[in-house]
């Protein structure tokens, strides 16, 4: 099969330990698929930043507009300061330090934006470790949220109320919300499907799917049944959300399978 679209997981300086699982994730739910994972390989880009960044007087890279993971982390900082969740903003090429929140939106509205998305056929995967809040399409504030997605386009999961009180990293129930936000990227709970409901976008209504939303944001009994469905073999997502998922990638395949007809014949 041709290569459809690639996956790129990028994630700030610091996350290094958290970008295998992450991918170890999106493996999961692409298991579920098995005639189209080698069409959607995965990468990890790490701390990315592009060859096309440019150099100030003192040494130091400049945060150029898409060109770097610290960029965008930098713009949802400073969307923060203004919105008044954030302070002691300080950037560099390397580190972003903020006291508070980022805005998700701004990292959402800008991934939307970005470039080589538009150049190079992707699903990007961007990880945080900041905490996030953002607004709900009917205005409201969102005190918090783990996660947000946009469908064949990209997914940002922060990893930071996955830390315990005892400073362990809760892997697995990351690792859930990592699927979940995934599974909207490729759209298993699309408006009009079936087995659905309406909380901060369509959901799955099945209880023993990853793709049901939880509004506390407390994914640990779904992460349980995940496991419990695991260890016996059993897929992650319920059979309306796979039904959903081949027909994603039905249409992705005709799609890029017309793409890479038209280049041909240029």
């Amino acid at each position: 099969m041709i290569k459809i679209k690639d996956i790129y997981i990028a994630h700030e300086k610091g996350l290094e330990p958290v970008a295998p699982i992450a991918k170890e994730a999106i493996e999961e739910v692409m298991s579920c698929f098995p005639a189209f994972k080698e069409a959607y390989p995965i990468t990890v880009l790490g701390n990315w930043e592009s060859e096309h960044l440019r150099t100030a007087s003192d040494g130091k890279l400049l945060l150029e507009a898409y060109e770097s993971t610290n960029w965008y982390i930098g713009q949802a900082a400073q969307q923060a300061i203004s919105d008044g969740r954030a302070s002691g903003i300080k950037l560099n090429n390397r580190k972003i330090k903020v006291n508070g929140q980022i805005s998700i939106d701004s990292l959402y509205d800008n991934l939307s934006r970005d470039p080589y998305a538009k150049r190079i056929p992707q699903i990007q995967i961007l990880l945080t470790k900041h905490d996030l809040y953002g607004t709900q399409s009917n205005g409201r504030l969102l005190n918090f949220c783990l996660g947000v997605s946009k469908e064949d386009a990209f997914s940002i999961v922060s990893t930071a109320r996955f830390i315990r009180p005892d400073g362990v990293f809760d892997q697995e129930g990351f690792k859930t919300v990592v699927m979940h936000e995934f599974g909207h990227a490729i759209g298993l709970t699309r408006e009009g499907r079936i087995n659905t409901y309406e909380q901060l976008g369509p959901h799955c209504a099945d209880e023993n799917c990853i793709m049901q939303q939880r509004l506390d944001g407390d994914f640990s009994d779904i992460t349980r049944r995940r496991l419990i469905f695991k260890a016996h073999d059993l897929p992650p997502i319920c059979p309306d959300c796979i039904t959903e998922g081949e027909k994603f990638f039905r249409r992705s395949l005709a799609k890029a399978l017309i793409r890479d007809f038209n280049i041909r014949n240029r």
